[in-house]
């Protein structure tokens, strides 16, 4: 029984050092069993969720609408938003008071990256009790900006 397990140990680690690229396997040798390989793998190649949050909190961060509409801004944090979610633990997914800080944090950082063009709306939002979801900012902001892109045509015309 031995001999198979060591046999099926062997053919293992030689699959795995056919998966991977040379400098990878060379690193594998040291290892005699298959159990001790794949730990040396996960310590290399897993990436913690605080790693990966803290990666996506500096990306969200680092989001700015720039020359972008409003829905491709949107489009753009909520992707970022949807990862970050990824990284968070199932009990606060759980947890109405967590949601309702996550939902105004992300509220912040969505208003706090908009250009200056918007000013005006985000104070208005800023003072509302309760405070609105991102999704219906994302509505009125959407008017905003048409509203804005024909007042700057009209304003072109005119000159």
């Amino acid at each position: 029984m031995i001999d198979t397990w060591e046999a099926n140990n062997a053919k293992i680690i030689t699959w795995i050092n056919n998966s991977v690229e040379h400098s990878i396997g060379t690193q594998l040798v040291k290892y005699e069993t298959t159990n001790e390989v794949w730990d040396h793998l996960q310590r290399l190649f897993t990436q913690s969720n605080f790693t990966k949050q803290y990666q996506l909190e500096n990306d969200i961060r680092a989001l700015h609408q720039k020359n972008m509409s409003i829905q491709e801004f949107y489009s753009s944090m909520t992707d970022l938003w949807d990862q970050l979610a990824l990284t968070e633990l199932a009990e606060l997914k759980a947890c109405g008071a967590y949601i309702e800080r996550r939902e105004q944090q992300r509220l912040v950082q969505f208003l706090t990256a908009l250009r200056n063009d918007f000013e005006g709306l985000r104070g208005l939002i800023l003072h509302r009790s309760p405070l609105p979801f991102v999704d219906f900012v994302v509505s009125e902001l959407l008017v905003e900006e048409i509203r804005l892109q024909s007042y700057s045509e009209k304003g072109i015309l005119s000159a």
